[in-house]
């Protein structure tokens, strides 16, 4: 019986471990996304990471800019940045134009500037969708969470992404988990391009 309760322990932690694991889902162009179970929730997390011959400042620059986010945000019809707080604190508006039959969605968000290390810049995000009232016809998303990370390596800057999402409304978990793949390696696409043709105007 003891050796029972050893062998269930030891496979429940085994399970648990597993469903936390990162798994590398697409590979392409320089850029990775992995995905992971997110315990207690039927949409997956994800993380996007890429290495860009930019600097830091031009990328805290890039993603600040409330106002140009919809220019490389994958399926981002209108953005806007609603309120400057501070030098390190942001709230930004986002809103999504799905095909049909998904509605479309806007959310609010908390962009938090902090600097782990002199060689990196991290910006926490958080939801904050009381910040403005709701828009009728279009689902608010109220539950995300995650953060950007930018780390000087050799060869320019690293850029990992971060997010979790409830996508809140009517959609179908399989709908949700397969754009998790298909929207970060767009807007990652997207953005180094943004940044390409903006150098080459400077």
């Amino acid at each position: 019986m003891r050796f029972f309760y050893c062998f269930i322990l030891v496979f429940s932690f085994q399970f648990l471990t597993a469903q936390g694991e990162w798994e590398l889902s697409k590979n392409k162009e320089g850029i990775k996304i992995y995905v992971k179970e997110r315990k207690g929730y039927a949409v997956k997390e994800y993380r996007a990471e890429m290495i860009l011959k930019s600097s830091l400042d031009q990328l805290l620059k890039t993603i600040l800019n409330g106002d140009k986010l919809h220019n490389w945000t994958y399926k981002t019809d209108s953005s806007k940045l609603l309120k400057k707080e501070s030098d390190s604190v942001f709230y930004v508006y986002m809103y999504n134009d799905f095909p049909w039959p998904v509605k479309n969605r806007d959310h609010i968000s908390k962009l938090t500037v902090t600097h782990p290390s002199s060689t990196s810049v991290k910006v926490s995000i958080e939801s904050a969708p009381a910040y403005i009232p709701k828009k009728s016809g279009v689902v608010r998303v109220e539950d995300f969470s995650g953060f950007w990370l930018f780390e000087e390596v050799e060869g320019g800057v690293k850029v990992t992404q971060q997010l979790y999402g409830d996508p809140a409304g009517y959609l179908p978990d399989f709908i949700a988990n397969s754009m998790l793949v298909k929207a970060p390696y767009n807007t990652f696409l997207n953005l180094k391009k943004y940044l390409d043709k903006k150098s080459v105007m400077y």
